[in-house]
């Protein structure tokens, strides 16, 4: 089975990348052509799932290529998508010409990749439900197998590669979820694959963990500055080879549903705009070690421009301003202890550190010690006296790649503001949330991960609106509002579905996530009484909940919300102030 292929056909090169990179966030893979010609060419060489055309293009326009492209017995059944910025109204005339859709420009992503979906099959699904799909790349056979059975055992889906060439034809073909990449193959090493992958746009954001037998820092800062997101030594450690996995795979999720969230509306933005977040200040970092042992660092660090503040003690640590502020923490773990792992978990829960690099020098770098740490929180773990070369490295990465996941939030939240949000509430409005969920099923079953649907009620708010008013009614829903959003994270969507009913969606989340959040929400509603210090009366508010998971529950908006709304009429019936799953 292989990913669906797009055939686009259009002159304008950025109108290509436009078409290219919606189409890649939608998981498909592209081909591409300047003109009609040379796309009927591609057409039989490569043989598409779909065919999107110009209607204006230079010698034989996209018209008349639509008739040719439906006259040959070889092409006639390919979908053919009609796109045009004219002014003039060519929607007929493309149909009489045989095209099977027609969208204009500036074009909508969601109802264009909706259109793409209505013609051709999702991209085809390699695993089980909630898996990820691991491209291992050695040049020793033993070794290839030896970690593909340790990933299948844990669940991964895996496919195989014995040199870089493969390596690259397998990545823009099957576009895995990551690349565990040797860095000794015999054609193409893996610093030279790392690069092309990199400067690759079909390929460009699957992370790249490297895999050597060398433990040289310099080699370790070459592939990261190559674009590898890690860099391990063999023997792999099973433990912390899993641990690191699951890390990069939560951020690439996460990256995914920002990008995704940012283009689920009408509007879609432009590489650079919708909330530039450089400063242009240097990047701070903030330097924490029990023993003032960082002088060196802290000079290096500054004397590449950076911004750089020192904690010594813990206490000071936790109190310092520039917390907040900081842009990457490096965490010195010597003579800390248990409470370096301690300090790592509480950054990481904190509001304002939670999305912050966090390097920790560990001493003991031991495998044992470096998972510990990972699963901590800690985003890198380097062992002291670090190199310069590769913690400058490392450094910048972390940055770059905080920087790019700011500036999707500040896309993401422009989307919001811009037309997708119920005016009382601050919430998605209701048409927003069913064009995401029609989207994140879709996403669900090409990409085999579990999507939740929670739809709650308030209880009794009629008799509450008929003893307040709406006024007192319309303050409940807005801090009810504030609530379920101090419950979930960044990438689940909360929306007012209608009156005083609520929703969430919860992407890459099962049953058993979904009624632990759930749970907190209904918690939480019900902890403390609302209106407090208002004009009206304080008032103890709760919900009943139903929890719903696509495609176990339905595959279709329409059947999830059914089933979901059938399970919170279940919760009222059972007495109110509860939640009702599909297993309950």
């Amino acid at each position: 089975m292989r990913n669906r292929t797009v055939l686009v056909i259009e002159h304008d090169p950025l109108n290509t990348n436009l078409l290219r990179a919606l189409l890649t966030l939608g998981g498909y893979l592209t081909v591409e052509a300047g003109k009609a010609e040379d796309g009927m060419r591609l057409a039989r060489e490569r043989a598409p799932d779909c065919v999107i055309i110009d209607v204006r293009l230079p010698e034989m326009d996209g018209l008349r290529a639509i008739q040719v492209f439906k006259e040959d017995p070889g092409l006639r059944t390919l979908p053919v998508i009609a796109v045009t910025a004219d002014t003039t109204d060519l929607r007929q005339e493309a149909i009489q010409a045989g095209c099977d859709a027609y969208i204009t420009r500036p074009i909508a992503s969601s109802s264009f990749l909706e259109t793409i979906g209505r013609l051709v099959a999702p991209p085809a699904a390699h695993a089980p439900a909630g898996t990820a799909r691991v491209l291992v790349a050695d040049d020793e056979p033993m070794v290839v197998k030896a970690l593909a059975l340790g990933l299948r055992n844990k669940g991964y889906d895996v496919i195989e590669a014995l040199n870089g060439e493969e390596t690259i034809r397998m990545a823009v073909e099957e576009y895995p979820d990551l690349v565990l990449l040797d860095v000794r193959m015999p054609d193409l090493d893996g610093y030279e694959v790392t690069r092309r992958l990199k400067g690759d746009v079909r390929t460009l954001h699957i992370p790249i963990v490297l895999v050597t037998g060398l433990s040289d820092a310099h080699e370790k800062a070459i592939g990261l500055e190559a674009g590898a997101d890690e860099f391990l030594s063999k023997p792999v450690d099973q433990a912390e080879l899993l641990v690191r996995i699951s890390s990069i795979l939560k951020l690439k999720q996460y990256r995914e549903q920002l990008g995704f969230r940012s283009m689920s509306g009408e509007k879609t933005f432009p590489e650079g705009e919708a909330g530039s977040v450089d400063s242009g200040e240097a990047p701070r970092i903030l330097l924490s070690s029990a023993n003032g042992g960082l002088d060196d660092l802290r000079d290096l660090l500054a004397s590449k421009g950076y911004d750089v503040w020192a904690a010594r003690h813990e206490e000071d640590f936790a109190r310092t301003e520039g917390l907040a502020g900081a842009d990457l923490i490096i965490l010195d773990a010597e003579g800390r202890g248990a409470d370096a792992l301690e300090i790592c978990r509480r950054l990481k829960q904190r509001e304002e550190t939670q999305f912050t690099p966090l390097v920790v020098l560990d001493p003991e770098n031991d495998p044992e010690s470096r998972v510990r740490f990972l699963s901590s929180g800690a985003d890198e773990i380097m062992m002291p006296p670090v190199d310069a070369r590769e913690i400058l490295a490392r450094v910048g990465r972390l940055l770059k790649q905080k920087g790019e996941l700011e500036s999707l939030r500040a896309r993401y939240r422009s989307a919001l503001s811009a037309s997708a949000n119920d005016t009382l509430t601050g919430l998605f409005n209701q048409g927003y949330f069913k064009r995401f969920l029609i989207l994140e099923l879709k996403r669900s079953l090409r990409q085999n991960h579990p999507t939740s649907l929670v739809i709650m009620d308030i209880d009794d708010f009629k008799s509450m609106n008929d003893t307040l008013g709406h006024l007192g009614g319309d303050q409940i829903l807005g801090e009810l509002a504030g609530r379920i959003r101090s419950c979930i994270r960044e990438i689940d969507l909360p929306a007012r579905y209608g009156g005083e009913e609520f929703v969430v969606v919860l992407p890459y989340t099962g049953r058993e996530g979904a009624a632990v959040a759930a749970e907190r929400i209904r918690a939480t509603i019900a902890a403390r009484e609302f209106l407090q210090g208002s004009s009206f009366p304080p008032v103890q508010v709760t919900v009943s909940i139903g929890v719903a998971v696509g495609p176990e529950n339905g595959s279709l908006p329409e059947e999830l919300i059914g089933a979901a709304d059938a399970l919170l009429y279940k919760a009222k019936r059972g007495g109110k102030n509860r939640i009702a799953t599909a297993a309950t």
